[in-house]
């Protein structure tokens, strides 16, 4: 039986096939990346799930968006992505977006911010969570920027991303480049808090004016600020934490240059709530100018001030840190302190107040609320300037000018009669008026605080085990 020799490439099916594959190497047919129209994808980055309109597309994903595709201003551009819903982001659609402006500045353009980037409408009942890329390089700000609840600032590095104000920067009604929430977007019913507003890896350039950089008056947990510059500051404060900033923090890798103040804690609350945060660790202050208002203000209660090196400014008249003279200040933690060519590294206020924060003093019978009780110093070191600690609550007051400094520990006033005896202290420092209790192997022959004891670890080089200062008088066995 012969068999017919019939070619493959002859085959119907074969041809239909290739014909197809053809057709569809020659002519690709991009799959839409939205729903309806054309410009509802405008720089979205990501696909996800099915048109219900179109089975066969797929939709936008509002993960990434990049701004350059909605305005040459970074700023403008960024707004519009938030209030342009049509075409850009709906908030009912998503938990969260992100927004890349790493793409400014465009060409033959600048890096410009002319516009607050949030809606004033952002409440935190209705809005979702974003995150801002910003670009490397020096922005030009034209007004405060307000950040409303869970939203993050990030640029590319201290040292890389300026937000610069423009030259006469607004000062009414505060004149503060940023703003942590306000009292619009951050009050619902009877709830002050904005919840997880974040600034990172920037630096905040004044420009030669008196102003504030970061204001903190309203966001609470979550909330924090790393790795930023304050720098060309010739007034007002750096980092201002106050009222309604509970719970925020910790502010992490902060540095300021400029002549006004570093950073401020303060509790406009007069005392009657608590005002503490998650502390400041790791602040460098170089102050400049020839003013004498203190480097840093502490005026609220409960925090900590940990990694905190300050160089005074060039009359070495002002102080590094002064505890309690705006406001009520107890139970505060300072820990390794460094100052260069301050007047005190560290100086406690006896200024007083009504709000009974602090157990009271008498003196004569009458009572006396201080603002500063049950402060912790430890780790101080001093380099030039006059003393490391001075303590106005004592009497007489205390000054120490130790180089360096174990611990200092001021409690409360100790009652005597119808007068406060003095305050309960401890320390290491040999200053003199400084009491303190020391302990060594050998016969104690150094000068002395009056009221200092020192215990002898060694019986056969001491003929007592506890001594007792007599100041000018040096020191004499009890025991």
């Amino acid at each position: 039986m012969k068999i017919a020799n019939v070619s493959i490439w002859s085959s119907w099916p074969f041809l239909a096939v290739l014909t197809c594959i053809a057709l569809c190497l020659l002519s690709p047919t991009a799959a839409p990346a939205q729903c309806n129209t054309a410009t509802a994808a405008q720089g979205f980055n990501a696909l996800f799930g099915n048109c219900p309109q179109d089975p066969q597309h797929r939709q936008a994903g509002f993960a990434m968006v990049d701004a350059t595709q909605f305005g040459t201003d970074l700023c403008g551009a960024i707004n519009n992505i938030f209030t342009n819903t049509t075409n850009a982001y709906n908030p009912s659609d998503s938990n969260g977006i992100v927004i890349d402006a790493r793409g400014f500045p465009l060409p033959n353009t600048q890096l410009t911010c002319r516009t607050n980037p949030w809606p004033s409408n952002f409440v935190p009942s209705s809005h979702f969570s974003n995150v801002i890329l910003l670009p490397a390089g020096t922005i030009q700000v034209f007004q405060k920027l307000v950040m409303p609840s869970n939203t993050k600032l990030v640029g590319a590095g201290s040292g890389l991303t300026t937000l610069q104000a423009i030259s006469n920067f607004p000062t009414s009604p505060t004149p503060d480049m940023i703003d942590m929430g306000n009292s619009t977007i951050c009050v619902t019913g009877n709830q002050t808090d904005c919840t997880g507003v974040v600034i990172e890896h920037l630096t905040l350039d004044a420009n030669g004016q008196s102003l504030n950089g970061i204001v903190n008056t309203y966001s609470q947990e979550l909330s924090y600020v790393n790795d930023v510059v304050f720098s060309n500051f010739t007034g007002e404060t750096g980092l201002l934490l106050s009222t309604h900033s509970d719970n925020s923090g910790p502010y992490t890798n902060i540095s300021y240059s400029g002549s006004g103040t570093c950073a401020q804690i303060f509790d406009t609350g007069g005392g009657a709530t608590i005002r503490q945060t998650r502390g400041i660790h790791g602040l460098t202050c170089i102050m400049s100018g020839s003013g004498s208002t203190p480097a840093i203000y502490l005026d609220a209660p409960n925090n900590s001030l940990e990694d905190v090196y300050i160089s005074g400014n060039s009359t070495k008249s002002q102080d590094g840190i002064l505890i309690g003279s705006q406001g009520p200040a107890p139970n505060n933690v300072l820990f390794n302190i460094s100052g260069v060519n301050l007047n005190d590294v560290v100086h406690i206020s006896n200024k007083s107040n009504g709000s009974g924060t602090c157990p009271p003093g008498f003196i004569n019978g009458v009572r006396t609320l201080y603002n500063v009780c049950d402060v912790t110093i430890l780790g101080l070191t001093r380099s030039g300037g006059t003393n490391s600690i001075e303590n106005d609550l004592t009497s007489p007051i205390t000054t120490l000018t130790d180089a360096n400094l174990g611990m200092y520990v001021v409690g409360e006033p100790v009652q005597g009669g119808s007068n406060s005896i003095g305050y309960s202290q401890f320390t290491t420092s040999n200053s003199a008026g400084a009491a303190t209790w020391l302990v060594g192997s050998t016969h104690p022959s150094t000068p002395c605080a009056a009221g200092s004891l020192y215990s002898c670890t060694n019986a056969g080089n001491c003929p007592s085990t506890l001594w007792g200062c007599q100041g000018s008088s040096g020191w004499k066995g009890i025991k």
